[in-house]
């Protein structure tokens, strides 16, 4: 189990993608947000799908992350992205 904050971004090292997780809390798999390269999506997705989410994207490392789905994820080897020093977590 490993803990996840709702909203923040992660690196999947495995997969080369960014997930978003929508819960906080410790879990061994979350839903989340996902963004994958462009490389990625030609070969998951049609052309207009695509191009209906060029807009909708993250950059990383140079790297240009495109919105792909949102399902479950399994939590392992994940980099923490998001800025946290400021956050407060509440009860």
């Amino acid at each position: 189990m490993d803990t996840v904050i709702a909203g923040a971004k992660y690196y999947d090292r495995d997969r080369d993608v960014i997930l978003i997780p929508h819960y906080t809390g410790e879990y061994s798999m979350v839903d989340c947000t996902e963004y994958a390269t462009k490389e990625d999506l030609k070969g998951r997705y049609d052309k207009d799908f695509i191009k209906n989410n060029e807009e909708n994207y993250i950059e990383h490392n140079g790297e240009i992350y495109y919105y792909a789905e949102w399902g479950p994820f399994s939590i392992g080897g994940w980099e923490l992205l998001s800025d946290i020093s400021d956050l407060l977590l509440i009860n």
